[in-house]
């Protein structure tokens, strides 16, 4: 579903601030697979995202959707084929305008309407029965602003938009750090039977190693701005935190041994 080959970034390019993120990454995922992606800050996780949505632009490198060139195609493009939430959870939704509104225009995205037939009194019912799925109450608040709604609520709303117009693939930026513990266990509740359930190639950015690790079927590990370690599928399942933090210790031992060799 995704091919990324030969990516290369940087940032203060011809600058002596010019730090280079991505050299040469390579990365496949394939059609149905839901990855989460772990690393410290500065990893490059979210830049890969910004990247993959053409938020912000690759130096060299190519980028596949499913089979289609997508590397020079404007984000708004994009969008027709990629569906996104954001770790803040007003990024996803215009807060000013009520929930069916939102609805609405999420369920119109890549098609031609205006502000007069946007709102179609027939999916009324289609988006009750969508958000009644998450027994969040939200179905009996469609003419209530976005910007009134909890944390929890927006994000768990944003899913559902970002999903509404079956986008090949849905990239999750870290979408739960802003919650609470206990709404964040709700929220990922939810993300896992959206993407289950509509068969969703889904790429997970994660500070949370217990979601990472029970959520999806391949866990990607990052370090400066490269793939360290990559666990699918059976290999994945038998993963634990212990396992992971010592994977991550042995991974800052070569860069501090190295760092050693460099300056003695």
């Amino acid at each position: 579903m995704l091919k990324i080959q030969g990516l290369c970034k940087s940032f203060n390019k011809g600058t002596l601030n010019e730090s280079i993120l991505f050299d040469n990454l390579n990365l496949e995922i394939r059609n149905g697979d839901f990855v989460t992606i772990i690393g410290s800050n500065g990893a490059g996780k979210s830049t890969l995202l910004n990247i993959i949505s053409g938020t912000i632009p690759a130096d060299s490198g190519l980028i596949f959707l499913n089979g289609k060139d997508v590397t020079n195609i404007e984000e708004f493009k994009r969008t027709k084929y990629i569906g996104r939430v954001f770790q803040n959870p007003s990024m996803g939704v215009a807060p000013n305008m009520t929930i069916l509104e939102n609805m609405s225009m999420a369920y119109n995205k890549g098609k031609k309407f205006n502000l007069t037939f946007c709102i179609d009194k027939k999916n009324i019912m289609k988006f009750k029965e969508l958000l009644s799925e998450i027994n969040l109450g939200l179905e009996n608040k469609l003419y209530t602003k976005v910007g009134l709604l909890s944390g929890g609520q927006r994000q768990a709303l944003s899913l559902i938009m970002a999903v509404m117009s079956n986008p090949k693939l849905l990239l999750l930026d870290e979408h739960i750090a802003a919650l609470d513990p206990r709404t964040s266990e709700k929220i990922i509740e939810i993300t896992n039977d959206i993407v289950v359930n509509n068969k969703i190639t889904t790429i997970m950015v994660s500070h949370n190693l217990n979601h990472a690790i029970k959520i999806g079927n391949r866990l990607i590990m990052m370090h400066e701005g490269k793939i360290v370690m990559d666990f699918r599928d059976k290999e994945k399942k038998n993963l634990s935190i212990n396992k992971l933090l010592k994977y991550f210790e042995q991974i800052q031992s070569k860069e501090i041994l190295s760092d050693k060799i460099l300056f003695s």
